[in-house]
């Protein structure tokens, strides 16, 4: 498998804020490797993600290569070098709303269906931006992040373990859209009306100011969320948006249950593939406790994360069609 400067497709990846689309970085490159495509990963400086190594942004010509990149800062790391190279931009996050940033949006989105094409995570976040004026919908795909070659099409719901405090896993980041305040206020009010109840935050190098309450406790971040998820109960998603939330993926490929507030995009297209999630109403002050009666159960479907399922579509991208 080939790397970086040497590879037919490059993965742009985040080297100052790892976070789920980096992960689901990782996972794309290993699955276009086992469809035969020479992939590997590269960032502006060549620092370990999740530690993986990826190869440092050089100055040769990328004109004729395939780059697949998710955020537009990537880029302005790649300033004059992405001339001439085919752009695969890959979506994970709703439009937004305020009307600058929107515009901002439309624009580039607009930009990218002229050059290359938009990817988008999951189906309802395609239809949001096949909506948007100025965009060309014949450029706008939806394919669903890999997860692992050996992925079984069922896995069992766990059961909670029924010994000790009920152990939540949360995984956030500094990031407005992350409500770390309000895991932290359900937590508390659950505590507080009786029940026994801890959570885990991973993601934060350091205790965020304030954020020091009883039952909780700060992590730091982890190369390795599987293992921090099969620890855990259940799996708490509180987000004002997401794309389709890799944690919840990954919650299910463990068999966690997951509880989840109605956050945009991805939640409904995860009940809808996948299987059931515990709903949390953050302002509801009985909604941790509400949402921990009501944890879901049975089997996680994963059939629709398949490779054979996923090379449908991501290899009609990768081999330009559109």
């Amino acid at each position: 498998m080939g790397m970086g400067q040497d590879a037919e497709i490059r993965i742009f990846c985040n080297y100052e804020q790892p976070g789920g689309i980096e992960r689901v970085s990782l996972r794309l490159r290993d699955f276009l490797g086992r469809q035969g495509y020479d992939a590997g990963l590269v960032s502006a400086g060549g620092d370990r993600i999740f530690g993986e190594t990826t190869e440092r942004l050089g100055s040769d010509n990328l004109s004729g290569r395939r780059v697949i990149f998710s955020r537009k800062g990537d880029l302005r790391d790649m300033r004059g070098k992405a001339r001439g190279v085919r752009l695969i931009y890959w979506r994970h996050v709703p439009v937004a709303r305020t009307a600058l940033k929107r515009l901002q949006d439309i624009l580039f989105l607009a930009w990218v269906g002229r050059r290359g094409q938009v990817v988008c995570v999951c189906d309802e976040l395609s239809a949001e931006i096949t909506a948007l004026p100025f965009v060309r919908k014949t450029r706008v795909f939806t394919c669903y992040a890999p997860l692992d070659p050996d992925l079984p099409d069922r896995v069992a719901i766990r059961e909670p373990a029924g010994t000790g405090p009920l152990k939540i896993a949360y995984f956030g980041r500094d990031s407005a859209q992350k409500r770390l305040d309000a895991v932290l206020w359900q937590i508390t009010q659950a505590r507080a009306r009786g029940a026994e109840v801890e959570v885990t935050v991973y993601g934060y190098d350091t205790v965020p100011p304030g954020a020091d309450a009883a039952g909780v406790r700060f992590a730091g971040v982890t190369d390795d969320p599987l293992a921090a998820l099969r620890a855990a109960d259940a799996v708490l998603v509180l987000s004002r948006y997401e794309g389709f939330p890799t944690i919840m993926v990954e919650a299910a490929r463990t068999g966690t249950p997951i509880i989840a507030n109605g956050f945009r995009t991805g939640r409904t297209d995860f009940e809808r593939l996948i299987g059931p999630v515990a709903d949390l109403d953050p302002d509801d002050p009985d909604g941790l406790i509400r949402a921990l009666e009501d944890l879901p159960k049975g089997h996680y479907d994963l059939s629709a994360l398949s490779d054979e399922a996923l090379a449908l579509d991501w290899l009609r991208v990768i081999d330009g069609a559109g």
